[in-house]
């Protein structure tokens, strides 16, 4: 590996929801109590707000993840 080489790309994203349920493996554990809503995946080339709410296009570092918790599940 050459000294000048740089870090790969990100990971994927994935959130558990209503629509993306059925591409989870038979025997999973997780039901509709465990769906998310409103969710939103921000590509890496798109401004984004930072945990400090600061502005930023990208990303540098390990990811974050902002949960609000607005209903208890039925």
């Amino acid at each position: 590996m050459s000294s000048g080489a740089t870090g790969g790309g990100g990971g994927s994203g994935y959130v558990y929801t209503a629509e993306s349920a059925s591409n989870y493996p038979s025997g999973c554990l997780l039901d509709a109590r465990y769906y998310l809503a409103n969710t939103q995946l921000i590509a890496g080339n798109l401004t984004i707000t930072n945990p400090d709410d600061s502005v930023s296009t990208g990303h540098i570092g390990n990811g974050y993840i902002k949960i609000y918790k607005i209903q208890e599940a039925a």
